[in-house]
């Protein structure tokens, strides 16, 4: 990589805020931005970071978080943050592997979401598109449409998903059960009531495909309508 060019097309001079509770993590990523010039603020954790942001005169341009964290999450601080930082943007990063979440590209949605291991030249690609991006954020990332008196069934075997859909969805008021299988999602919406079903589609036991056809199976043979 030529490092001059690569400084002259992924640097700027936004302020960013670090958040991860591995210091390793936040040293790499220090180390990554610091030459490209960016303004560059770090926190252990989400209650450090409303601290630094609610301390902090300037303008906070981008936070890059963990997903999982002890005590607040990545989700309820980048909810914080928006709320209180008009234009805020975010990058969450996760330390689960296979995560399905992950892999989905969600920039229309301005939610990002990295898999660690970080590679450092990928970030602040991505960084950049965000940052020069025009859009404009509707919405900060924890609002979720008023779904209430739902039910809605969601199957995943991936921590970092589950705790990524429960957050976003605590302030749509609807009634959420969340199994581990596809196995699991099947018993439960046998013995339950739903309106709708979330799955990934590769988990172990039963994956999402087979959960699914085996729910519309079990429809059919009660006469309930798909």
């Amino acid at each position: 990589v030529n490092v001059k060019k690569f400084s002259t097309l992924m640097g700027g001079t936004e302020t960013v805020l670090i958040v991860d509770d591995e210091p390793s993590i936040r040293k790499l990523l220090l180390q990554t931005m610091q030459p490209l010039g960016y303004k560059l603020l770090d926190a252990p954790s989400g209650e450090d970071a409303v601290k630094i942001s609610d301390a902090y005169p300037g303008a906070i341009d981008l936070l890059i978080t963990d997903i999982v964290m002890p005590g607040m999450n990545g989700i309820q601080l980048a909810d914080i943050l928006q709320q209180r930082r008009t234009g805020l943007r975010v990058i969450f990063i996760s330390g689960y592997t296979d995560n399905a979440i992950v892999q989905n590209d969600m920039i229309d949605n301005e939610l990002i979401l990295m898999q660690k291991p970080i590679i450092p030249t990928v970030l602040v690609a991505k960084m950049r598109e965000l940052l020069d991006s025009k859009k404009t954020l509707k919405k900060p990332v924890g609002t979720a449409q008023d779904l209430s008196g739902m039910r809605i069934l969601y199957a995943d075997d991936d921590a970092s998903s589950r705790l990524l859909v429960r957050t976003y969805l605590d302030r749509s008021h609807c009634i959420l059960d969340i199994c581990e299988n596809g196995q699991s999602a099947v018993g439960k919406f046998q013995s339950g009531s739903y309106d709708l079903v979330l799955m990934d589609m590769q988990m172990p036991v039963m994956d999402g495909f087979a959960a699914s056809r085996a729910i519309r199976s079990w429809e059919a043979s009660h006469e309930l309508k798909a």
